[in-house]
């Protein structure tokens, strides 16, 4: 790694607030512990004539890492469903954030969801991520703001990162 790109990555991990994840001891070695993955943005945009939403979300992650994502619907009643996407699907495991780094927005997916089925009312998408694939228990969720599936989520939702 270049002089100027590890100045740069540690001027970012400084910005971020995020210098507690390294560690130092006495003989002047450190550590720099793996930062976690974050949701950015969300919307939600329906689609014409269709019965399907296409979800926009922008996820980073300091190091570039690929993140396994799972998003699911919790509709109005309380019952939780895995989002049901439109063939041929976008893969949410190993979801790359590499093409972002630096970015403070993070890098964007999309995936469409087939709505049939999806009952009409407010509800809310959970985003789940997990940014150590290793360590299961390594889990990041975010909860969407209550909203209609069928009238979308626009403008975009940004979520505020406090370390």
């Amino acid at each position: 790694m270049s002089t100027s790109s590890f100045f740069a990555r540690a001027s970012l991990v400084a910005s971020l607030g995020l210098g507690g994840l390294a560690s130092s001891g006495c003989d002047d070695t450190f550590t720099l512990d793996n930062a976690r993955a974050r949701l950015t943005w969300l919307t939600v945009i329906p689609q014409l004539d269709t019965d399907t939403a296409a979800v926009h979300f922008w996820l980073q992650d300091l190091e570039g890492d690929s993140v396994d994502v799972t998003l699911a619907w919790v509709a109005p009643g309380g019952a939780t469903t895995q989002l049901k996407q439109v063939a041929p699907a976008h893969p949410l495991t190993g979801t790359v954030t590499r093409d972002a780094i630096g970015d403070l927005n993070g890098q964007e997916h999309r995936v469409v969801w087939d709505l049939s089925g999806v009952p009409t009312g407010q509800g809310h998408l959970v985003l789940t991520s997990n940014s150590t694939p290793t360590d299961a228990a390594e889990l990041d969720t975010w909860l969407s703001p209550n909203f209609d599936p069928r009238d979308g989520l626009e403008p975009a939702v940004r979520w505020e990162f406090s370390p």
